[in-house]
Formats: C-alpha cells, structure tokens, sequence
C-alpha cells in the first residue's frame, strides 16, 4: 500500500527543518502504517498541474509508475519514518526520487542523497539505480552495448573489507543472472563481465569522488564484518567515503548465452 508525499526541497537540504517538519506526520496515529514515499518537485505547481494533461492525479500517476512500472522494488524507496531514524542511527545511505516535469509527465531524472541522517546532494538517476541494484532493489538492471543491451537480474552481494600498506579497500562482488538482448548472443562472457565491472567501479568511483557518497552502502554492514573500522568511523564517520576504496567485482549466471 503506497502512498506518495511531496516536500519541498528546503525541507530535505536542511535536516534540522526537516525533523521539525516531519515529527508531527510521524505522530499521527492513522499514518502509522501507510507507505509514504517522499518526492522533490522543483515547482510542485507545475508538477500538480500535470494532473489535467495526465486526465488522473499526480500521486496517482506516479504511484502505478513506482508500484507496477518501475524495475525498482517498492523497498528501495525511503520511508517518511526511515528518514526519521536515520537522523538518529546514522547508518545508511538513503535515495529520495526528485520529481520534476517533462514531456509534460512527472519524471525522475535525480535523486537526493540522504547519507547517515543528513543531506549530501545529487546523484544521477543512473547512480541511484545501480545502488538499488547492488542492494537487491532492483528486479533487472541494463548496461546499454554498443549494439544491444546487457541485462542482470537477481542480485546478491558480498562484501569484505581489507587493509594493506594503509589503503582500505572494499570488495563489492555482485553475483547476479545476465542474458544479451539485441546483438545475437555473439558478445565473449568474459568481455562483458568485464564491461559490467568497468562500467560500476567507473560510475561508483565518479560519485564517490564528486559527493563522498558509497553506492554500495557498506558503512551499515562495518558493525558486524569489520569492527575495527566501525569504532574507528563512529567518531568521523564524515571520512568514510573519503579514506576508502569501492571495487565491484561482477559474477553473472548466463542465460541463452553461448
């Protein structure tokens, strides 16, 4: 059962005004357990005047796209009460769809980034989704080819932690289904393994570099499978996504692929 809720931006790139903004739809008894998805419209009256042009209501609308629609599983979405206990736990990495218009439809193009309780900017909706994807939010995730495009599906992941002559790294390893659609099942499995690996650890280390943001979210996994680090990141857990390295490691499953 969903529920779309619009905020304006202000709300989110501000926490301490989105905490009081939202405690009291928190309180509220008979919103106890509706699903409630925050949007960021740029000019919500444009958004909401999109409801003549759709011939139904924007929530509507935009509920059969994230519910029925959407490759994206309904989990991966924030809650209004999971951006409420982030800003006390501080444990992982949140992606809020920023709404706008075009084409004259609502559109999702960005997300916001809510990393441990506070706002960290911007990412690409392509950024967003391979995060989902890595998580297992995401029923199928595609990798466009040159003639054609490379699908995976079913995701799992592994991640360990390791240090050597002082660099941290993080081993993302994807096991996931893949099958080509488009180019005749000619590509080389090991080439595109490596192509899918190539394009993740490129867009991972991009917003990693650009908004310290870990698609992976691995921070909320330090507690159990690297206590060290985690004692260490609880007093500048700010530093976290400056002072480690992220690589993917892509395993695929292949499906009606010689």
């Amino acid at each position: 059962f969903i529920r779309i809720l619009c905020h304006p931006k202000i709300f989110i790139t501000n926490s301490v005004l989105y905490q009081s903004y939202i405690a009291p739809v928190l309180s509220n008894p008979s919103l106890e357990y509706l699903h409630l998805k925050p949007e960021f419209p740029e000019d919500a009256e444009a958004l909401l005047a999109q409801s003549e042009t759709l011939g139904e209501a924007v929530g509507d609308y935009l509920e059969e796209q994230f519910e029925n629609v959407s490759q994206i599983k309904k989990q991966a979405y924030p809650t209004i009460g999971s951006l409420y206990q982030e800003m006390d736990n501080r444990q992982e990495t949140l992606f809020l769809p920023y709404v706008t218009v075009k084409d004259e439809k609502p559109a999702v193009e960005q997300y916001y980034v809510w990393k441990r309780g506070m706002p960290a900017g911007m990412v690409d909706a392509e950024a967003a989704r391979l995060a989902f994807f890595t998580q297992n939010r995401m029923r199928e995730y595609g990798l466009p080819l040159e003639e054609g495009m490379l699908l995976l599906s079913d995701a799992t992941n592994e991640i360990t932690f390791s240090e050597k002559d002082g660099v941290r790294e993080v081993l993302v390893t994807i096991h996931c289904s893949g099958s080509v659609q488009g180019t005749g099942g000619k590509e080389n499995k090991k080439e595109l393994a490596l192509l899918a690996e190539d394009y993740m650890n490129r867009m991972a280390a991009n917003v990693q570099r650009k908004r310290q943001v870990d698609l992976t979210d691995s921070y909320r996994k330090l507690g159990g499978a690297a206590r060290g680090w985690y004692e260490e990141y609880q007093e500048c857990g700010e530093n976290y996504e400056e002072e480690v390295a992220i690589v993917y490691q892509v395993k695929i499953n292949w499906i009606h692929l010689s």
